[in-house]
């Protein structure tokens, strides 16, 4: 994690680039939480900043110590998480906020709540004591993400490539009204999804899939927060559910899902446990996939912000299926991975602004 270089596309002038070491402030009451984060962040390169036990030790310290990224735990005394996040993106409106916690139906929704009122990011710490198998992925998962975060929008690219990649996009496509929209997102996504999806009818004509890297538990309660945010339908995924127009399918945490065509021809959903593709389950690559395979070019594909390159070969199938597709660009990205290894393949139809992908999906897709 030191040292991240990234390939040329092709032109001499680009040049490898090495982002600066990510500066990170933990706020969590759990001493052992704080000793163990800050060794696995040091030990990755990043540079831990500072450290508060509470809400009003991370307010009185957030201006001088500059952090890129602010690890914040939900339950702490005195002012929960919650409750200090709007003071602490006041106080430092560059510092992106991460939500840590142990996952429990609470405080599950808190963080929902939280990822709506500006956090980029939830974490889910091991519930019980730190020498569970559990560890392990915890730990990769806080490294990637704060470093993930930390390269942003346009550190992931040699110099020069974003701008050369962002310019290639064109807004303005138009074609035949989708039978359906999938969509892949991970890293701030779900600000994202509430940004896009606002702006369509509350009956869209289409189903809507959506696979946004997540655990257990928060999805459900992501299609609670976007129903109550858009006005349409949506669920946690059911295996084996009719798929049906005007209805927001979101894959089920630690769970794939794809499209499958039933006996009587009618497409349905298909959750499954297989292995996790570029470490994600859900994974963006199966949906993407399979409505490829079902729908073909009446399919309309949309990437949303995200590190890694989770969805580029789903992507590609898409592509070769004749599918319309839909990046964010990268200003508005909260990470361009995942948007921008489609725009680098040169897979995508559109490149947009989130400002702008709602307005331009809702007059492709219609409604009632």
């Amino acid at each position: 994690m030191k040292n991240i270089a990234t390939k040329s596309p092709g032109s001499e002038r680009h040049k490898t680039i090495h982002p600066p070491a990510p500066r990170v402030m933990l706020v969590d009451d759990s001493g052992i939480s704080r000793v163990l984060m800050a060794r696995w962040l040091d030990e990755s390169g990043a540079q831990v900043v500072s450290q508060a036990s509470n809400g009003r030790e991370a307010l009185a310290n957030i201006a001088s110590a500059r952090p890129d990224i602010v690890l914040l735990d939900i339950e702490m005394p005195g002012k929960s998480g919650i409750e200090i996040l709007p003071l602490l993106r006041e106080a430092s409106p560059q510092s992106r906020i991460v939500m840590v916690s142990t996952l429990t139906q609470r405080n599950a929704a808190i963080t929902m709540e939280a990822l709506s009122a500006g956090a980029v990011e939830a974490l889910a710490k091991p519930n019980s004591d730190w020498s569970g198998s559990s560890v392990a992925e915890f730990r990769r998962r806080l490294v990637e993400t704060v470093w993930g975060i930390c390269q942003g929008s346009e550190a992931a690219w040699p110099v020069g490539a974003a701008a050369e990649v962002r310019s290639a996009g064109r807004a303005g496509t138009r074609r035949a009204r989708p039978s359906i929209v999938a969509i892949g997102a991970s890293t701030g996504g779900p600000a994202a999804l509430f940004s896009l999806l606002k702006h369509l009818p509350k009956a869209p004509r289409v189903p809507i899939l959506i696979a946004q890297h997540m655990p257990p538990m928060f999805t459900g309660l992501l299609g609670t927060h976007l129903t109550r945010q858009t006005g349409i339908s949506s669920a946690e995924a059911v295996h084996d559910d009719a798929i049906t127009q005007g209805q927001i399918y979101i894959a089920p945490g630690a769970h794939h899902m794809s499209v499958r065509r039933a006996a009587d021809g009618t497409p349905r959903i298909r959750i499954t446990d297989d292995p996790p593709e570029n470490f994600c389950r859900p994974s963006v690559n199966p949906l993407f996939r399979s409505v490829a395979d079902i729908y073909g070019s009446a399919a309309l594909a949309i990437m949303l912000t995200g590190m890694g390159k989770d969805g580029l070969e789903g992507t590609k199938a898409m592509r070769a299926a004749g599918a319309h597709i839909l990046a964010q660009d990268a200003v508005s990205s909260i990470v361009w991975g995942m948007p921008g290894a489609i725009v680098h393949e040169g897979l995508a139809d559109d490149v947009l602004s989130i400002e702008d992908m709602g307005p331009f999906v809702a007059d492709l897709v219609g409604g009632s």
